[in-house]
């Protein structure tokens, strides 16, 4: 836990500094939107881990070596870590981007994830404003699903801290000119950012993926164009403003 929480804090720091040299866009931050990703970052990560994180975490492993056998990537790669890790990171990217699209698809999870796309101003704390009832959720769909593959516990959790990794890049605003070639290859901050749009290019949303844009390209939920001044937020009116009232929505 405090090895993880040391490498997030790190890649945290990094995004700000990347922001700083690389703006997307004029830098303005709200004391209050920070104070509330602050508050979102200690209690997703480092309270609510303690009740899911690490439970999502043993119990991928516990049925990976009690209920599977199915599918062993270190068998199957020949031991060799870089595919072990290579296949591992695309398999858990498709579940995660299938867990994402139910919950913009399903209007009783939508109710859960409403809390992330409250975000109005992405910065690398935004990654972790999420609500407890979709922490639940994808910890267990994580759990499950992931239990069909057998991978080593190094390969499981660099792909987790990848997969982190990603997500709190992808919520930062930066951009990189000579980079934009990634834009078709990875889930950028650029690709990310039109997901939080207010404004559904496609129906019911855009860029569910976590890492690769392949698999919303393979399903047509992929959308990309130049504009940067993107309305970020919920058309939604009704939604809580104080942090009590978020924190038990939707009950």
């Amino acid at each position: 836990m405090a090895q993880e929480t040391i490498y997030i804090l790190s890649f945290i720091a990094i995004c700000f500094f990347l922001e700083a040299l690389f703006p997307r866009e004029k830098l303005s931050f709200s004391f209050a939107i920070l104070k509330e990703d602050l508050f979102w970052f200690f209690t997703n990560h480092i309270f609510l881990n303690f009740l899911f994180g690490l439970v999502t975490f043993n119990l991928g492993l516990f049925l990976m070596k009690n209920f599977t056998g199915f599918f062993d990537l270190a068998l199957l790669s020949k031991s060799n870590v870089i595919v072990e890790f290579l296949s591992y990171i695309i398999i858990f990217d498709f579940i995660s981007y299938t867990g994402h699209y139910l919950l913009h698809k399903v209007p009783f999870l939508w109710n859960f994830h409403k809390l992330h796309h409250s975000i109005t101003k992405l910065n690398p704390l935004s990654a972790f404003r999420h609500s407890i009832f979709e922490k639940v959720y994808y910890s267990f769909y994580f759990a499950v699903f992931t239990s069909f593959f057998s991978v080593s516990k190094t390969t499981y959790f660099f792909v987790v801290m990848t997969t982190f990794a990603i997500c709190i890049l992808q919520h930062s605003r930066i951009k990189i000119s000579a980079l934009s070639f990634l834009d078709n290859i990875f889930i950028t901050p650029h690709n990310h950012m039109y997901h939080h749009s207010k404004k559904n290019y496609l129906n019911k949303g855009q860029n569910f993926g976590f890492i690769f844009v392949f698999w919303d390209k393979l399903f047509k939920t992929f959308y990309v164009d130049d504009n940067d001044n993107i309305e970020l937020g919920l058309n939604d009116r009704d939604f809580p403003k104080s942090l009590a009232r978020k924190f038990f929505y939707p009950l």
